[in-house]
């Protein structure tokens, strides 16, 4: 796997994350994060939350640049989820822009099923049979608002944007952390196709201040900020060079093009 594969496998995983489960304002209102991996700020994060009509929307850009070997690897998302008042998922368009390569994918409900359609030519549309509504940022963000001791959990089914499959997410509050002067609940999260749990630590509204995700160069974090450090982590930063190693599949046998692999 190329270095540029594996950040972008990274920025899926973190565009799950750090976009969904925000909006509980109803009215428009935004907040920014920065980005880091093991420690070291590489991008930021921002969240857009507000109406359309009767719909509640959450908009959601995040931006990832490594420096390494004095190449510069950016890779960028934009992601918009649609819903009714009342929590259903209507619809999610994530955009994935990774050097000059662009990958848009549009998920809607259509009837009683569940329709995925990417952009990229002769690829078949997916649907799949709904037997419910999904959730859609806000009802989830409630559901986590009203877990309040450890050991409260939820269950709940919605669009997956890591396998753009939907898919039963479960919750749970497993204690506390302290974030300044503030005891905020801290929330694991069980996603299907992910071997780790990714932890949350939301505030009173369920929203989050501070996600945790393992990735392929460590532990992705994000942490709520002001506009001018989510501005300055958008330049990136150049990760040491033990994290890197870390993904390097060693063999006893000279390959002629190690770095393609």
């Amino acid at each position: 796997m190329t270095i540029e594969r594996a950040l972008s496998a990274a920025l899926i995983l973190l565009l799950l994350l750090a976009s969904d489960y925000a909006l509980t304002a109803p009215s428009a209102s935004e907040r920014r994060h920065v980005l880091s991996i093991d420690g070291t700020a590489v991008g930021s994060a921002h969240e857009v939350h507000g109406r359309r009509d009767e719909q509640r929307v959450t908009s959601e850009s995040v931006v990832m640049v490594i420096n390494r070997l004095d190449t510069r690897i950016e890779t960028s998302t934009y992601q918009e989820s649609i819903e009714r008042a009342e929590g259903e998922l209507l619809a999610v368009r994530p955009d994935i822009q990774t050097s000059d390569q662009l990958m848009t994918t549009e998920a809607h409900r259509d009837g009683d099923e569940w329709v995925t359609r990417s952009q990229m030519p002769d690829v078949p549309d997916w649907r799949r049979a709904l037997s419910g509504p999904l959730k859609g940022p806000a009802a989830v963000a409630d559901l986590l608002a009203d877990l309040s001791s450890p050991g409260d959990s939820i269950r709940y089914e919605t669009f997956v944007a890591m396998t753009m499959q939907i898919g039963e997410v479960r919750a749970e509050l497993v204690g506390f952390e302290t974030v300044g002067e503030e005891s905020l609940r801290l929330v694991e999260e069980y996603l299907p196709g992910l071997p780790a749990p990714l932890t949350r630590v939301i505030d009173p509204n369920g929203r989050n201040v501070i996600t945790r995700m393992p990735g392929p160069f460590g532990i992705t974090e994000t942490v709520i900020a002001d506009e001018v450090a989510a501005a300055l982590a958008r330049s990136g930063a150049e990760l040491p060079d033990e994290i890197f190693e870390a993904t390097i599949l060693k063999t006893g046998v000279r390959l002629p093009t190690p770095r393609r692999m």
